[in-house]
């Protein structure tokens, strides 16, 4: 999600999907017991939400799981909410999906979600 969201803001895709995506990567450390604690030596960050905020015109899907305890629904709404662009953006969200089945148990909707959009 991290590599993907900022080549998304640099290149202006038409499409970006992602998954449980975090804005950025100390947030998702910071909810751990373990790596709570090195959380300020992070060298890598993927902050997400400024180049999501820079797309204009790319059509946006966040799958989210209200069983995910990696990366919780509460932190990829505040990427969902930080994109402002033209294009369009759809929210798929199965409640009883974890984080490592989020594709499996979101395909429907998934599937649903390109058509709609014209994919």
């Amino acid at each position: 999600t991290g590599p993907a969201g900022i080549f998304a803001g640099r290149h202006k895709p038409d499409l970006l999907a992602l998954f449980a995506p975090y804005p950025d990567l100390q947030s998702v450390a910071a909810r751990s017991r373990f790596f709570g604690l090195l959380t300020p030596f992070l060298r890598i960050r993927f902050p997400l939400l400024q180049p999501i905020a820079s797309l204009e015109r790319t059509d946006l899907i966040v799958a989210t799981g209200g069983a995910d305890e990696t990366i919780p629904p509460s932190l990829s709404a505040k990427v969902f909410d930080a994109y402002r662009g033209e294009g369009r953006k759809i929210h798929v969200h199965n409640p009883k999906a974890p984080h490592d089945r989020l594709l499996g148990e979101n395909r429907l909707a998934l599937d649903a979600a390109l058509v709609s959009l014209g994919y």
